[in-house]
């Protein structure tokens, strides 16, 4: 039997498993379209990359950073989807932090509610989600400040030789230390020594 272009089903190539791509990687780009929209949507909502993945049914990181790098907009889009996130946590740590979250009041017989079965609420605050909001917006009054002194030796000056200039010191003092040597030499050599016995009547030249 002939196919419609005259093949026979022997001559016509044969697909193996191997040559067929993911679904993500080919495939009609209106499907491409839909999973980067997809993608976009989940990644705005919770700012999980991989979560994002998953929901788009992408399964490399690989084929979203390909095609962020073949379109310039579906990159940007991204971008904004996960600075979006973030902003959405910062606002609801400072929301939990300034204006607290309403917790039920809870009684040893249960939930305490009013005449009208209404429960009540109290408002619970979070310090340390607004100590963590002060200091990523205030960090010039509640950031972390470290101070870190560095002296030299004995809590002197840092010194700044390289180690040419170490050796260049420490042979000039070799120098002066020889100069004064052969200086005391040649006055020790000036000082007259006794030219008779009678001279030193007290000996001194024997000490």
């Amino acid at each position: 039997m002939l196919t419609p272009s005259g093949m026979g089903k022997s001559d016509a190539p044969k697909m193996h498993a191997q040559d067929t791509p993911p679904p993500e990687e080919e495939g009609p780009m209106i499907n491409r379209a839909a999973r980067k929209k997809k993608y976009i949507v989940k990644l705005r909502e919770n700012g999980n990359k991989a979560e994002a993945r998953r929901y788009a049914g992408v399964v490399a990181s690989s084929t979203i950073a390909r095609w962020q790098s073949e379109d310039t907009r579906f990159a940007a889009m991204c971008e904004q989807a996960a600075e979006d996130a973030r902003d959405d946590i910062d606002l609801e740590i400072r929301r939990r932090g300034m204006h607290g979250t309403d917790e039920l009041i809870v009684t040893p017989k249960g939930v305490a509610v009013d005449k009208d079965g209404k429960p009540y609420t109290q408002k619970r605050y979070s310090d340390t989600l607004l100590a963590l909001h002060a200091k990523a917006h205030l960090r010039h009054l509640y950031g972390d400040r470290q101070a870190v002194e560095l002296t030299g030796r004995n809590g002197g000056a840092i010194e700044m030789e390289s180690p040419l200039e170490r050796i260049a010191t420490r042979l000039l003092a070799l120098k002066a230390a020889q100069t004064i040597e052969g200086t005391v030499d040649s006055e020790l050599d000036r000082i007259p020594a006794p030219a008779r016995a009678d001279d030193d009547p007290y000996g001194v030249a024997d000490l």
